[in-house]
């Protein structure tokens, strides 16, 4: 299968500045603003128009890597860090389909605050169900365009970030028909996404890290995006093949549950420990021998929210959503334990 990252022609490319590392390494970073129109094949509906700048990941994921000053990259397979002023954006989409996209990208940041307004604007409810959260009301083919769309832009961008990004001619073909018709075949799309909290390393935000994991398995491609405090995990390729793998023990009405069903009436959304995702833990240096198991913390509800969404305390936030109340001692405004 021949593989393809997309060469586009655009204005001129910035350089992410190397802080850390060989300072001769190239590190190709968004690409800077044109004086006129930028016109060419949009990479979503193909047709020449003048192209946008586009945010690759979703404009509101990096306000928080952005209240804490300029975003930093650590590219591991480099060697090196840089800094940036924002997340990549490209000439990549032409007026009419980013704002397609982005109509999705928004409803997937209200679902992604979480907070009881922010769900409530989309028509969302949530509720503990056992030791799961569901949430109902979702609309599905909002949040597959979204991740769909992130998919896509991944592809297509040609920034360091995203540089293993490639799909097939055959594959870009399926996504773009899918994204055009707002139609996602749930025998070759799965959606699956885990909410992360952070009780364990002390002064940082879980959604000001950005992550972009793409690997090949399963017959097919699978995106996680770690953004927002959420990891959005997209596979195109045989679902059935990839859900078995990922989850050998979830029954067929479980797996309808826990990955989004266009179809569905419920979707759970785990809540995990922060430093426990793979890539946090090896950025934290959290995945070495003296690693620390991580069983419980103590949390006072008054604390600022562990899910990292800024001026608002955990038993305004999370607190008998997200995170359940039984934890609390006494049910009264102390200290609480969280078991993950």
């Amino acid at each position: 299968m021949t593989m393809h990252k997309t060469a586009r022609t655009v204005p001129t490319a910035s350089r992410e500045k190397v802080f850390e590392g060989a300072s001769d390494v190239v590190v190709r970073g968004s690409d800077h603003k044109a004086s006129g129109d930028v016109i060419a094949a949009c990479g979503l509906c193909q047709q020449d128009r003048p192209l946008q700048l586009s945010h690759v990941v979703p404009k509101w994921a990096g306000q928080w890597a952005k209240r804490e000053g300029r975003p930093i990259g650590s590219y591991l397979t480099l060697g090196v860090k840089t800094q940036t002023n924002d997340y990549p954006k490209h000439y990549l989409l032409c007026t009419v389909c980013e704002q397609w996209l982005g109509r999705a990208e928004q409803y997937q940041a209200s679902i992604t605050k979480g907070r009881p307004q922010d769900l409530a604007d989309v028509r969302v409810s949530l509720r503990r169900e056992s030791d799961v959260v569901v949430l109902r009301g979702v609309e599905a083919r909002l949040l597959y365009r979204a991740a769909a769309g992130l998919m896509l832009k991944s592809a297509l961008a040609p920034s360091a970030l995203f540089r293993k990004a490639t799909l097939s001619r055959r594959e870009l073909r399926e996504l773009r028909r899918a994204i055009l018709d707002d139609d996602y075949d749930r025998s070759r799309m799965t959606l699956f996404v885990t909410k992360w909290v952070n009780t364990s390393v002390q002064g940082a935000n879980p959604r000001s890290l950005l992550n972009v994991g793409w690997e090949r398995q399963d017959g097919g491609v699978l995106n996680d995006v770690l953004m927002g405090g959420f990891s959005w995990t997209f596979f195109l390729g045989p679902t059935t093949r990839f859900e078995s793998t990922a989850f050998p023990t979830l029954s067929d009405a479980d797996a309808d549950r826990w990955f989004l069903n266009v179809g569905g009436r419920a979707w759970v959304v785990p809540v995990a420990e922060w430093s426990i995702h793979r890539y946090v833990a090896h950025l934290m240096g959290l995945d070495g021998p003296d690693k620390q198991e991580h069983d419980h913390t103590t949390l006072d509800v008054d604390m600022e929210c562990p899910c990292g969404i800024g001026n608002v305390t955990l038993k305004d936030c999370c607190l008998a959503r997200w995170l359940p109340a039984s934890l609390a001692a006494s049910g009264s405004a102390g200290d609480m334990e969280l078991d993950m």
